[in-house]
């Protein structure tokens, strides 16, 4: 039986120990691309592209259209004419500790009215144009989502 302190054992768990050392990073470092790749995909996926969002006078100004639908998320009440939502809690980064923002999609919502910590903002869009809403920091972003780049998970 060889000796605990022979030298030739000593090398041998010597390189065991970098041979586990070399596959711990490589399984680290896929794991990590692949959380990467996948987080790149979820924030284009809610990211739009398109030109800002006009902003308008308050949306209560014309009592001829309809109620405002009225929602809270993020930090904000978030009131719409027409068309349909889609809510997302977002990471800023791959790792943890980085920082959330919010985000919605809108199929098409005639006008928006945001009011949060920030203020008040109303962004009248206009019928059928998809826009893209985010909530990051206190402030408030909307931006008209460019034809072609319909989401069809609404």
């Amino acid at each position: 039986m060889p000796s605990p302190f022979d030298p030739a054992q000593k090398k041998l768990g010597a390189v065991s120990y970098v041979i586990m050392a070399v596959l711990a990073v490589v399984v680290l470092g896929g794991v990590y691309a692949m959380m990467s790749r996948s987080h790149a995909q979820e924030l284009a996926r809610w990211t739009s592209s398109g030109p800002p969002c006009p902003e308008g006078a308050s949306p209560y100004a014309d009592g001829a259209r309809p109620k405002m639908m009225t929602f809270d998320y993020g930090g904000a009440q978030i009131s719409r004419r027409i068309g349909h939502a889609d809510c997302a809690e977002l990471k800023d980064g791959v790792l943890p500790g980085g920082g959330l923002f919010h985000a919605c999609h809108f199929t098409g919502p005639d006008v928006l009215h945001v009011v949060n910590a920030g203020g008040e903002k109303t962004y009248r869009v206009g019928v059928g144009k998809p826009v893209t809403l985010t909530l990051r920091d206190g402030g408030v972003g909307c931006a008209i989502d460019p034809p072609g780049s319909h989401r069809a998970d609404f």
